[in-house]
């Protein structure tokens, strides 16, 4: 049996427009999720509280909060959730961009909205395999998902070489997309190598779209 994983999302997030593109793209990620819109990061706290959420994607500036703060404190309330923060301050965004902030992964609002998808989507299928631990599935039952993949987080960049390598493009070719050298997109690979259990990039590419088409 797999886990089927609670399919409520939370959106903090006080701009209207952007808060529905969230929602948009949440209800892609899960068909039948329960998608909750909050404008603020008190009411974010009751309904994490309130609702038990799979998944929390949170601007960094709300009205009540500013920053890294904000994922600090949903982080103590909840945990164990897969908390993801969003943000239009590049600074900030480069501050934490390679290492992410207490296990959250921080997206820039510029990010294309299949960007942001095939990040969620990644993250779920990591967020699923640490909560229990077995072989690297993405299924759906009931239209809802059932995801699951190796544990650690990914930074930004080892993302993007991750999706790359799922459209099956070379090291060359990633490293003129990404403008980062063959050597970088190498020990990307190598990382990605051990924590998808593959030995090359054949069986790398093979697994990633298998976990992507699920």
């Amino acid at each position: 049996m797999h886990p089927i994983i609670n399919n409520t999302i939370l959106i903090l997030e006080d701009h209207p427009l952007y808060a529905a593109g969230l929602k948009d793209v949440a209800e892609q990620l899960i068909p039948d999720a329960h998608v909750i819109c909050e404008p603020t990061l008190s009411a974010g706290v009751h309904a994490v509280r309130t609702r038990q959420p799979m998944l929390v994607i949170s601007d960094l500036h709300l009205p009540d909060a500013q920053g890294v703060t904000t994922l600090d404190v949903l982080r103590s309330v909840a945990p164990d959730v897969l908390l993801i923060g969003i943000t239009g301050d590049m600074a900030l965004l480069s501050r934490y961009e390679n290492c992410g902030h207490d296990g959250s992964l921080i997206l820039a609002k510029t990010d294309s909205v299949d960007q942001v998808f095939d990040t969620l989507l990644v993250q779920l299928q990591m967020h699923a395999q640490a909560a229990r631990p077995c072989k690297q599935t993405a299924v759906r039952t009931n239209n809802v998902w059932t995801l699951q993949m190796p544990s650690r987080t990914l930074t930004r960049k080892q993302q993007a070489v991750l999706s790359l390598m799922g459209q099956g493009l070379s090291n060359k070719e990633i490293a003129r997309k990404l403008q980062i050298s063959p050597e970088t997109v190498k020990s990307h690979a190598k990382s990605l190598y051990r924590q998808l259990g593959v030995k090359n990039r054949t069986q790398a590419a093979g697994q990633i779209r298998r976990l992507m088409r699920a």
